[in-house]
């Protein structure tokens, strides 16, 4: 199997990333890959520019490529990310932790975020209770990016949600949050939001948003 299932080997992608990154005049493009290790190990890697953010077991790493006599790889303090031959590894201190990597380009267009809805009252919600996710801009005039609206049923909280996202629509200059609602009988009972950082590095792989009672509207 090749290093990557799209057809294309580690020395030739990197050739490729570079040769993109040289082009100033044109932003660079992520390509996002899900690699499939040795021992059942996986990790995630976005390759943009002159990066690799690599993210594994609830971490993230910044890897900034780096060119050597054997050719290039991604580095940040002692941890490296390289490939040879068809395949890839993850090392610290020269250590292989991830070997025997192969990968596969996954959708860079979008993105999930997914995480629970939960409060700490000691209230049960009724049958028709219905919860609205959205990740949405805080600056005015608000954008909604995503949103999911789930039927409980009977179920209690926590409340699991996820969101799918278009990348491109994500400013720099701008914060996110993800809000929160939850309606009984079209009223609102429950609301809350929790900041969502978009950048790479930062961003977490769940989300708890912890919603607090708000008093019924007069009808």
């Amino acid at each position: 199997m090749k290093f990557f299932n799209q057809g294309i080997g580690l020395a030739t992608f990197l050739f490729l990333t570079t040769a993109i990154a040289a082009q100033a005049q044109q932003p660079a493009q992520a390509r996002i890959y899900e690699f499939q290790c040795r021992e059942g190990k996986q990790f995630r890697a976005r390759f943009i520019g002159n990066r690799a953010i690599v993210t594994f077991e609830n971490q993230s790493l910044n890897l900034r490529q780096v060119r050597t006599g054997s050719g290039i790889r991604y580095q940040a303090g002692k941890y490296t990310f390289s490939g040879k031959g068809d395949q890839a590894e993850l090392t610290h201190n020269n250590r292989p932790f991830y070997q025997a990597c192969t990968g596969t380009m996954i959708s860079p267009a979008s993105t999930t975020v997914s995480g629970n809805v939960t409060y700490r009252e000691r209230i049960a919600l009724p049958p028709d209770a219905i919860v609205q996710v959205t990740l949405e801009s805080v600056d005015a005039p608000i954008e909604v990016l995503a949103e999911q609206t789930v039927e409980t049923k009977g179920k209690q909280v926590p409340i699991p949600f996820s969101l799918n996202y278009n990348t491109s629509s994500i400013r720099e200059d701008i914060s996110y949050v993800i809000r929160a609602r939850i309606l009984v009988d079209q009223q609102l009972r429950f609301a809350g939001d929790v900041a969502y950082p978009t950048t790479p590095h930062q961003k977490p792989e769940k989300v708890e948003v912890i919603v607090r009672s708000v008093t019924p509207t007069p009808r």
